[in-house]
């Protein structure tokens, strides 16, 4: 009866899982009990992603220890797992975090399921654990897997023939994070290229910075589907093993490839940008550099390449802001080695971070605001290192104003303690969402924010993070102060 008084909108399976997407988990646990049509929406939303501990609580009451994993309090039994396969079929996203669990769990379940899919409807595995349980989870529906470590990889035994056997188990894997896993060194270059070749639907894949070398990228180079690539820098002691990627591609190499984020030194990108049959499609660049014994000059020869090789890209970002190394070899970034960038007129994001300010003025703003109408996300090294008084003022937002109307996050280093410009009634940066002034100076915190309230939108958050004691309360009385105003 409760069914057939409810209008008629509120019968349609599509229509309720829409608003139980939008409500919160408790209210959800009610919807759930209303009635059949609803329970089956609500449990689909309520399942959908889930940590793996929360599963377990179906299969028996667990314990934790006193060293803190998890532990069954008795094994599962037949009605256990009739309760499982209710839930189980729903998850599409699960999470098996590292240390949780005792050993003890997974071979309970590697007994009685070991030949069955535990999740058949698992697209989305983030896995934190030993690798040898994570055969228990991985089936050929899985599209997306995150492996990682929380402890080294090699103190895990089963790791290399868990990585061998992907693609037996995932082939049709189309997202592959290992850039976070501490790969041991019984897998070899040849084995991770066997390996990811046997994954031919790979669309994104990550790995760390130390294993995109020449062997692996060539592997990769005839993916024919693949479109991210990102390495990433897990310690420090990574930053000296350079000889990364491949300078010597063949013809048609990385036929799919729009998004590339590496980590290596700017001579080395300015040398792979500019081989032959470098990658012909990129839209995306990120550049992840420690400082080292690099000059200038090789900051710029490689903006140089880059705008000359892809104009047609779209999001640039070069993050290098290390300079605890060689702080004394380090030179100031001045306009005439940025300038490049103004080619690029399609860019809608850019990011550019150094150890020391960059050397801009208002008239450099002016020049690159002009030169990027499209631009939504900017950061000019807005957080320094090493710093001195910027040359830049608050007048800088005004003049993006009119000339960058899409703008929606913008970081910059700006000296604050100057006097606040004028401004127009109806001179705000109308579509800003995130204004991060970094570590900028100030000295008079009032007329700053009386100034930001009048150009900034309300919605508009000001984020700011400096060591200096002084500078840190000034920003944090601003952001009260506006916050007052807005609450007036």
């Amino acid at each position: 009866m409760a069914f057939l008084s409810q209008p008629r909108a509120l019968q349609i399976p599509e229509l309720l899982l829409r608003i139980f997407q939008f409500s919160e988990p408790e209210d959800n646990c009610t919807n759930a009990r209303v009635c059949k049509n609803w329970s089956n929406e609500a449990l689909a939303v309520l399942w959908r992603s889930v940590m793996f501990d929360v599963v377990l609580e179906l299969l028996g009451p667990t314990t934790r220890r006193a060293i803190g994993d998890l532990i069954f309090v008795r094994c599962p039994e037949p009605a256990d797992w009739s309760r499982f396969n209710h839930y189980a079929w729903r998850i599409h996203h699960l999470e098996v975090s590292w240390d949780s669990y005792h050993p003890s769990i997974f071979q309970h379940i590697a007994s009685i399921r070991s030949r069955t899919e535990l999740f058949p409807n698992l697209e989305t595995l983030d896995f934190d654990d030993d690798l040898g349980n994570v055969h228990l989870f991985t089936h050929a529906k899985l599209k997306s897997l995150v492996l990682q470590s929380s402890v080294n990889a090699g103190d895990c035994p089963h790791t290399k023939t868990a990585l061998l056997h992907l693609p037996l188990q995932t082939r049709h894997l189309e997202t592959l994070n290992l850039g976070y896993l501490l790969i041991p060194k019984e897998v070899s270059h040849s084995d991770l290229a066997s390996v990811l070749q046997g994954l031919p639907a790979l669309k994104t894949l990550w790995l760390p910075g130390d294993w995109l070398v020449s062997q692996i990228a060539d592997a990769l180079a005839w993916h024919p589907v693949l479109e991210c690539l990102v390495s990433t820098i897990i310690h420090r002691a990574h930053a000296t093993t350079w000889d990364v990627f491949s300078t010597s591609l063949d013809p048609h190499s990385f036929p799919s490839l729009k998004q590339l984020d590496i980590a290596v030194p700017f001579a080395r990108a300015a040398l792979l940008l500019s081989q032959t049959h470098r990658p012909r499609h990129l839209v995306s660049f990120t550049l992840k550099c420690y400082w080292g014994e690099e000059s200038v000059h090789s900051y710029a020869r490689f903006i140089d390449v880059i705008c000359s090789n892809y104009p047609e890209l779209e999001s640039l970002s070069v993050q290098g802001n290390d300079a605890e190394q060689y702080p004394a070899a380090l030179q100031r970034m001045t306009f005439l080695e940025l300038r490049p960038i103004t080619r690029l007129s399609g860019l809608t994001q850019l990011e550019l971070t150094h150890p020391l300010q960059l050397d801009l003025d208002l008239r450099h703003i002016t020049e690159i605001a002009k030169a990027l109408p499209s631009i939504e996300v900017l950061y000019l090294n807005d957080s320094p290192r090493i710093s001195s008084v910027p040359n830049l003022t608050m007048s800088a937002l005004v003049t993006l104003v009119s000339l960058c109307p899409k703008l929606d996050v913008l970081g910059m280093y700006v000296n604050a303690c100057t006097t606040m410009p004028r401004i127009s009634d109806d001179a705000t940066l109308a579509n800003l969402s995130i204004f991060s002034v970094g570590r900028s100076p100030i000295t008079d915190p009032r007329s700053v924010a009386h100034f930001l309230e009048s150009i900034l939108p309300k919605a508009c958050l000001l984020y700011s993070h400096t060591e200096d004691r002084v500078h840190s309360r000034l920003w944090d009385l601003v952001k009260r102060m506006i916050h007052q105003s807005e609450e007036s």
